[in-house]
């Protein structure tokens, strides 16, 4: 009975300490949550807190109108701290610091002293965006894309004037791979009432694009200012700004219009009229929205009317099928209707479209994020290419291998992906008077444009955000603090493709294709008396081994330093892995046998001696 006594006390003494482990484990410290400051300029006042970096390092990012002495020290817990000496007290401003200097931080935590890091952080020229949620947390919201919640939300401009403040009915998760992948989240906003923000018109809905995984933070802003530039209608107004939520910063956030029918941003309210996208086939087979399916396989997600009857369906799909239809024929004409396809779509607008497309050489051109339009108060009754949205993956993006080259066409190809095979672009530009206005519209306007926007506007760009830029990089570890940088390196990309534009658009240079696939395909572009561009050495997945890149008509292995006098496509070849596994799967199975066996048998044995 004491022998039972004694292993439960024990027993119970280890399930107390255990307790005492997770407690503390469960503890740990958050020297973000040693204090917080306020930013109070005339009668407004926002909350900022501190942010930790995987080192417990901590930083305040402050807003471009803040000044440290506007900027009052608020404590939120019982534990004292000190910054360089300086034990902080409740309503202290922070203007005894500098910024951008970095400082040692002390704090008593079960006992402990321990020694940390603080920088205070200033933006500079961007105006700043709080939104409080009405849970205070983001945890809903991130929990899973399109999870919303309604909160409060101020907008400040970059001098501090207060440019709004109210309620809004949500904020919410948007985007596919950039929600999926990436920490820093993009999201929509709907405010409760109409406003102009930032003097971009007003709406209820907009847009926070997180350009998370495009480190420079230019080429949406730069590429919708350029569709703009250049004529084509409805392109997205935006502004850069700060983001906080729930008081903690956020990053550098792109703040758009979103591409939405409504009289500040595509006009076309009247009934009849409808606004469609291009989308993954495998992505909106999955998801609810409103879509029409072509015969080729092309799916297109429609965004107005927003409430869709099934005659409306019925008509958009039939209206995009007479299209491809006629560009896919040889002779351009829909045999269904008769229509050519300079009846079906705006010319101008398609070729325009193209141009901005192909000379940002964007991975996604005639497959995902592309936007057409029908008003059916324009007489002509011709579908209109526009607006422009979602350039991350532009301008030499090194986003994959095949996101690179400047040498390739993005927009003219037969495929994109497996199970893109629907690519219009490609139809079209087999077209003459097609050919013809893009090449027109190159050389007359958007050439000049281009160039002024690398040699000009991208720096002005970059001096604008510069600063805040490296709060962003802070924030988020991206891979270049210098926005400057980012920018060259967008210009020499740029500079090689316009080179190469000129090669084949203006000087007529004969060329031929070389097709690579690879799950995507690419369509490098070969002058004569070129070699074959050297492809990457791709990684081995957990299911199969990369053998090597190979000829499609041969089944040869392909080498980097072939000469290309005709079109040539190449692919890379796999084999699986199953079979390595078998391998060693039979050189493990005696010794599992015979643990089996032996196992068996000592659990006889053991019985046995029991019964005796």
């Amino acid at each position: 009975m004491k022998h039972n006594k004694f292993l439960i006390y024990c027993f119970s003494a280890v399930l107390v300490i255990l307790a005492l482990i997770v407690f503390l484990s469960s503890s740990d410290k958050d020297p973000a949550g040693l204090f917080s400051v306020e930013i109070r300029v005339g009668d407004t006042c926002e909350k900022v807190k501190c942010w930790a970096n995987e080192d417990e390092d901590l930083f305040v990012f402050l807003p471009s109108y803040a000044e440290l002495s506007d900027a009052v020290i608020q404590i939120e817990g019982e534990t004292e701290v000190s910054i360089d000496g300086v034990t902080l007290s409740e309503g202290m401003t922070c203007d005894i610091f500098d910024e951008g200097t970095e400082y040692e931080l002390n704090y008593t935590y079960f006992g402990k002293q321990i020694r940390n890091k603080i920088s205070f952080l200033k933006s500079d020229k961007i105006p700043a965006l709080y939104i409080d949620t009405q849970s205070q947390s983001m945890e809903y919201i991130h929990s899973k894309k399109g999870n919303e919640e309604p909160g409060q939300m101020r907008l400040y401009s970059a001098d501090g004037e207060l440019n709004y403040s109210g309620e809004i009915d949500e904020i919410n998760g948007r985007g596919n791979s950039t929600w999926d992948y990436y920490d820093k989240k993009p999201y929509g906003i709907k405010l409760k009432n109409e406003a102009d923000l930032l003097e971009m018109g007003s709406a209820y809905r907009w847009v926070l694009l997180a350009n998370a995984n495009e480190h420079s933070n230019l080429r949406n802003k730069a590429l919708y200012d350029l569709a703009d530039e250049i004529g084509l209608r409805y392109s997205p107004s935006s502004q850069w700004v700060d983001l906080y939520l729930n008081g903690e910063y956020t990053g550098l956030y792109l703040l758009s219009e979103r591409n939405e029918v409504h009289t500040n941003r595509v006009d076309i309210e009247q009934n009849g009229s409808f606004l469609v996208s291009l989308e993954n086939t495998q992505r909106l087979s999955k998801e609810n929205h409103s879509q029409v399916w072509t015969d080729n396989n092309q799916a297109l997600r429609v965004h107005h009317p927003i409430s869709v009857t099934d005659e409306d369906l019925s008509r958009i799909r039939d209206t995009f099928q007479s299209i491809e239809n006629a560009i896919m024929a040889d002779d351009g004409i829909d045999p269904e209707t008769g229509k050519k396809w300079t009846q079906l779509i705006d010319l101008d607008s398609w070729a325009r479209k193209y141009v901005i497309e192909e000379v940002c050489a964007n991975w996604d051109a005639c497959s995902v994020s592309q936007y057409f339009y029908y008003d059916s108060d324009d007489e002509s009754g011709k579908v209109y290419a526009s607006p422009v949205w979602d350039y991350d993956n532009t301008m030499g993006m090194k986003a994959n291998w095949a996101t690179q080259p400047a040498n390739a066409l993005y927009g003219n190809r037969f495929h994109v992906r497996d199970g893109y095979d629907a690519v219009w672009y490609h139809y079209l530009y087999q077209k003459e008077e097609f050919y013809e206005k893009v090449v027109e519209l190159y050389q007359n306007e958007v050439f000049a444009e281009v160039d002024s926007m690398l040699d000009e506007k991208l720096d002005e760009y970059a001096k604008q955000i510069e600063k805040s830029h490296k709060l962003n990089h802070t924030r988020w570890s991206t891979d270049g603090a210098d926005v400057f940088d980012k920018a060259d390196e967008i210009r020499s990309f740029m500079k090689n493709r316009l080179k190469f534009l000129d090669s084949i658009w203006i000087e007529n240079t004969p060329y031929h294709t070389f097709r690579v696939h690879e799950a995507i395909y690419i369509d490098y572009i070969i002058f004569d008396g070129e070699s074959a561009p050297e492809l990457p050495v791709l990684e081995d997945t957990p299911t199969h081994n990369f053998v090597g890149w190979y000829y499609a008509d041969t089944d040869k292995p392909f080498d980097s330093g072939d000469s290309v006098d005709h079109d040539v496509e190449i692919y890379a070849k796999w084999t699986e892995k199953r079979s390595e596994t078998i391998k060693d799967a039979l050189k493990v199975a005696p010794v599992v046998v015979f643990a089996i066996i032996f196992g068996c048998l000592l659990i006889v044995e053991i019985k046995r001696s029991r019964k005796r």
